[in-house]
């Protein structure tokens, strides 16, 4: 996943320190790095995972590629826009890769 990030320099020439936008997303991370991600509406599979134990996230909707690039730029935009706004971004990007030629995006303006 790449997350890109627009608006205006600061008098240093920086938008955001990386260190701020990975604590913004590290919530997510946490959750989601190596763990199942499922529909919570997918009975058979959401059965399934919780009788392995496996680590996994449900979600409210089908886990396509191109829903988690939405739910990334909107849960940025929703959970930081305080954040954001005031390192004067107002655009957010997600770049979800599934190989290395098949992707999905999503921008959402602030």
């Amino acid at each position: 996943m790449t997350v890109e990030l627009e608006g205006e320099p600061d008098e240093r020439g920086m938008l955001l320190d990386f260190k701020i936008l990975k604590h913004l997303l590290a919530p997510l991370v946490e959750a989601w790095d190596h763990a199942i991600l499922a529909a919570e509406d997918d009975e058979q599979l959401v059965d399934v995972i919780r009788q392995t134990g496996w680590k996994h996230a449900l979600l409210p909707f089908d886990t396509t590629a191109e829903n988690l690039c939405r739910y990334v730029a909107s849960h940025l935009c929703d959970t930081a826009r305080d954040e954001l706004q005031g390192h004067h971004i107002h655009t957010v990007r997600v770049r979800l890769e599934e190989t290395e030629t098949c992707y999905a995006e999503a921008e959402q303006k602030l």
